[in-house]
């Protein structure tokens, strides 16, 4: 997805989403795993991977997102665009559409780390 350079910062990462270093964005998803883990999806004798599960996880967190954007009424300009971009990220999970940060200069793809609970007090 290519957009041009406006307030919703699709065309770099948000300067509000880099604190970590990372996109909240890939946080979230190591997150995702954290839960997949902690809730001993982690176990070999179930049948789901947890990268799986924490895919899953992360896509359902996607829609979620995106089913807000496209519920409220608030900001015309920006909301559409933005519940578009939830959605291709949803897809992009299962690689149904590429990953839609992907024409951004200098975009590294997600890699998963570990997610350091404590320090989101969770």
């Amino acid at each position: 997805m290519n957009q041009s350079k406006d307030d919703t910062g699709f065309d770099q990462m948000p300067d509000r989403y880099k604190g970590e270093g990372r996109e909240t964005v890939d946080i979230m998803r190591d997150a995702c795993n954290f839960i997949a883990n902690r809730e001993g999806w982690g176990d070999t004798s179930v049948t789901m991977k947890v990268s799986d599960l924490a895919d899953l996880l992360f896509e359902a967190a996607c829609l979620t997102h995106y089913l807000k954007y496209v519920t409220r009424i608030k900001d015309a300009d920006t909301d559409p665009q933005k519940a578009q971009w939830w959605n291709q990220m949803r897809l992009h999970v299962w690689d149904e559409y590429p990953d839609p940060r992907s024409g951004r200069p200098n975009f590294t793809s997600y890699e998963s780390k570990e997610f350091n609970a404590k320090k989101y007090n969770i």
